[in-house]
């Protein structure tokens, strides 16, 4: 029996203190519990599991710069195996922080289990031991690309571990916690550079950063102040997880194959799906690797590192991984210098790295990168040329994508015609595609064949007289995202948020007039614009609205709601839309409304929308004045026409049926309402209202009919303030619903939906309801269930003059209609109605924006 190791050669020389010593065992007897013992000396020892195949793992630390003979040894069997540490001379450093915010004190911390320290002491030693493990790991995963040794230089302290920086912010933990990650990481690059941290005569640094402002909210389940992302100077990663991390040499084969369940209720769960402490360990201190390589100028690759494949990155560390399906623990037992009783019912022994390795493409750039390399190449440091304002870029490396081809281009022209009408993005996880389309051009398509948006294809669609002023674009191997600026409106992200941010900002007064760049096998790869002066000062086309609604009224209704499952009707009006939002596929599967203020906030973060959600934002001033709609069992498409531009249509499929909704002259529409069913929008029609007026006016599709807003405006006022007072609790949500009626009309009938008793609420109560009328129906209020309505018609030759309704604790607990002329004999119009159920009509949910109640005034 012998002790051989294969990853390194007698006498080699290190660039870093923590060495990897990873070899086998020959002719080793099969045995449940074997540990390699490694040592430098007496007082500094530790113990490697061996695989049953004889495989081991072990780490030393080299305390300073110099020549070491190591120690391994099993049982009688012993091998001396020497080591110089010799650390690079160069320019190019990495510092490690642990942030914390301005208002941070000694009670705060990061996110722990009970009674684990979760101290600024606790966290810089967890960040001083890994910071060595991601050197080393470069290192390891540059030699198994077929690569020399080379890894990243650290600033080191005089006990010989890296030298962490305590990084306190100027901005506070309520305000990282309600950025989103671009913007935190801004944050942060500004504070170290004011610390000055970033500045010295002699040295270049790159800052890789675990924030400590970062918290798991329990409420919302989700992480706030907790992020990653990487590029420039700077890589930072959330802290929710550094409770998994390994604190010293002892602790790595602990959390390597540490098998405890997280508790999603108290802690963030970030493994891959894999719920354990260990995968936690493994991603979290992955994707810190990955984040650093951005800063070196890596991209996102195909596999390794920069793609998912830090996952892994316990593979490289420990010759056993825990079962992460399994409830049992990997260990029964640990001591502080590694031993551990191990469960081999839940360990088994890895063959190889897994994901965790450098794509080629990704080694052979880091071997250039100054920061790995020690020094920069001036061979490598391209020219620079200095464009006009007529070419902004291109960005992106159009790398690790196949061939790439130069995108399609059109001729610079400063003609009206020529100018971008539309933009085609096909935009998944990234940028697979960019056209654009003239305005002559778009005006000829919508007589053969309209634009039409589903899935990932998306339609930009510019109003006369709005050209596009800036692109944001990030970018690394490919294109990953991009956003659209123009003269009047920003749109939403498209595609994914890594990469490095870049602006490509037209010149004042000047617009974008083309795009050009590469594409390789599956996506963009290089993205640049071409700039020309505006010509003109721009205006507004307005399309003037159908005097008339005849049109409107002789079309069948859109959408037959014939979508198996439950079906919840919706109904919402806003004062100004700002975009509707339809996410669609070959169907509508929702639509919503925006207000300005939230398209203006979620066009900040590239990862509010999905990819199948296309965004019809509006101008400043721009209104909805028509609805088109094909549908059949469900809505297929519609498409929108605004006072300025006729939009593409959302939805790939095209029904039998077609609707058309146009408001008269001086309305626009103000809201949306129909049936959403499990999957598809089974129903769709829309509300209008007068230009500058806030009466609503409702219009179902076959048929339109006017509901003012009571006599006065004082009367609605009287009624909402009497809700205020009587019926809601302070502060909780509600939503009034108005339903008037014309002279003569009477309501006739009263549609409820029941909700039965169950263990979580002791009441039956009435969650939906509906009202019928001589001339109409209105809108259903609740919830809709088919399987459990409820109704009651006065009888013949009456009609319901009057609602009346008993309350318990401000919810709507009985309802009693008085009928005109109720007088009849042998009519009980209590029992008529619905005396055993409740109507939740104050407190009810529903796909409404809600607002508190004010507070009541003596």
């Amino acid at each position: 029996m012998s002790i051989i190791v294969d990853n390194l050669q007698e006498d080699q020389v290190l660039a870093y203190p923590l060495v990897l010593l990873e070899g086998r065992i020959t002719e080793l007897q099969p045995n449940a519990n074997v540990f390699l013992d490694v040592r430098l000396d007496e007082s500094r020892t530790s113990l490697w599991p061996i695989s049953p195949s004889g495989h081991f793992k072990a780490f030393v630390l080299l305390p300073s710069p110099g020549k070491f003979a190591i120690t391994l040894q099993l049982n009688d069997i012993h091998r001396i195996f020497c080591i110089e540490y010799r650390p690079s001379v160069t320019r190019y450093v990495v510092k490690f922080h642990y942030q914390i915010c301005s208002d941070a004190d000694a009670g705060d911390g990061f996110d722990a289990p009970p009674g684990v320290d979760n101290s600024n002491a606790a966290a810089i030693a967890k960040v001083r031991f890994n910071a060595l493990l991601l050197q080393l790991a470069t290192a390891e995963l540059m030699h198994a690309a077929g690569l020399p040794r080379q890894t990243f230089a650290i600033q080191f302290a005089p006990d010989g571990l890296p030298d962490v920086t305590l990084l306190r912010c100027s901005f506070t933990n309520a305000h990282a916690r309600s950025v989103d990650g671009q913007k935190l990481i801004k944050l942060v690059q500004e504070d170290i550079e004011a610390a000055g941290l970033d500045d010295h005569p002699e040295l270049d640094f790159k800052h890789a950063v675990v924030l400590g402002c970062s918290r798991y909210n329990t409420k919302t389940r989700k992480a706030e102040g907790h992020t990653a992302l990487g590029g420039g100077k700077v890589g930072v990663f959330g802290s929710c997880g550094l409770h998994t991390w390994p604190s010293h040499l002892g602790e790595l084969s602990t959390c390597c194959l540490n098998n405890t369940r997280i508790d999603k209720r108290i802690l963030l769960d970030d493994s891959c799906y894999r719920g354990t402490f260990w995968a936690n360990f493994s991603t979290g201190i992955g994707a810190m690797l990955h984040e650093i390589g951005h800063t070196f100028g890596l991209g996102h690759s195909t596999s390794g590192i920069m793609a998912r494949g830090f996952d892994d990155m316990n593979r490289l560390l420990c010759v056993y991984e825990s079962d992460p399906h399994s409830s049992q623990m990997g260990f029964h037992g640990s001591t502080a210098h590694g031993w551990l009783d191990l469960n081999h019912g839940v360990v088994h022994e890895v063959n190889g790295h897994g994901g965790a390795h450098w794509n080629s493409g990704s080694a052979q750039l880091l071997r250039h990168c100054p920061w790995i390399s020690g020094y920069a190449k001036p061979s490598l440091i391209g020219p620079t040329v200095n464009w006009d304002n007529s070419v902004l870029g291109p960005v992106g490396h159009g790398t690790y994508n196949g061939t790439q081809i130069p995108l399609p281009e059109k001729t610079p022209s400063s003609s009206v015609a020529d100018e971008i009408g539309a933009v085609l993005l096909d935009a998944g996880k990234y940028i697979d595609h960019v056209g654009t389309l003239t305005r002559a051009e778009a005006a000829a398509v919508e007589h053969t064949e309209p634009l039409r948006a589903e899935g990932t294809k998306h339609w930009f669609v510019l109003a006369d007289g709005e050209y596009i002023t800036r692109v944001d674009i990030r970018a690394m191997a490919w294109i990953d995202g991009l956003r659209l600026h123009t003269n009047l409106r920003s749109s939403r992200w498209f595609g994914s948020t890594g990469g490095t941010l870049h602006a490509l900002q037209a010149a004042e007064g000047w617009r974008v007039s083309s795009f050009f760049g590469t594409r390789g096998d599956s996506h963009v790869g290089r993205l640049g614009v071409r700039c020309l002066p505006c010509s003109v000062a721009p205006h507004q086309r307005v399309i003037a609205p159908n005097g008339t609604t005849s049109s409107v009224q002789s079309f069948p209704p859109a959408g037959k709601a014939l979508e198996s499952g439950l079906k919840t009707p919706f109904s919402t009006t806003l004062p100004v839309i700002g975009a509707v939002v339809v996410h669609c596929g070959r169907f509508v599967e929702s639509i919503r409304l925006l207000s300005p203020e939230e398209v203006t906030s979620n066009s900040k973060d590239p990862r509010f929308y999905r990819p199948n959600e296309h965004v019809f934002d509006l101008c400043p001033g721009e209104k909805l004045i028509k609805l088109e709609v094909y549908s059949g069992h469900w809505v297929d498409c519609i498409r929108f026409t605004t006072t300025m531009r006729v939009g593409p249509w959302f939805g790939g499929g095209r029904g039998p049926n077609y609707a058309l909704m146009e408001s008269p002259a001086g309305h626009h529409i103000c809201g949306l309402h129909g049936i959403r069913g499990k999957q598809y929008v089974g129903s769709v029609g829309v509300l209008y209202c007068a230009d500058g007026s806030s009466s609503r006016t409702q219009m179902d599709l076959g048929q339109t009919s006017v509901q003012e807003s009571f006599d006065g405006v004082s009367m609605f006022d009287d009624l909402v303030n009497q809700l205020h007072s009587t019926l809601v609790t302070i502060g909780s949500p509600y939503q009034v619903h108005c339903i008037s009626l014309e002279p003569g009309e009477k309501i006739v009938q009263v549609d409820v939906n029941v909700s039965p008793a169950s263990t979580n609420d002791p009441y039956t109560f009435i969650d939906g309801v509906c009202f019928h009328t001589t001339a109409r129906c209105s809108s259903w209020f609740g919830v809709y269930r088919e399987s459990s309505i409820r109704f009651f018609m006065p009888p013949t030759g009456t009609s319901v003059i009057q609602l009346e309704g008993t309350y318990t604790d401000s919810i709507l607990t009985d309802i009693t209609g008085v009928m005109l002329e109720d007088r009849i004999h042998g009519t009980d119009r209590k029992r008529t109605l619905v005396e055993e159920y409740l109507v939740g009509a104050i407190n009810s949910g529903g796909a409404y924006t809600k607002t508190g109640a004010p507070a009541q005034h003596l």
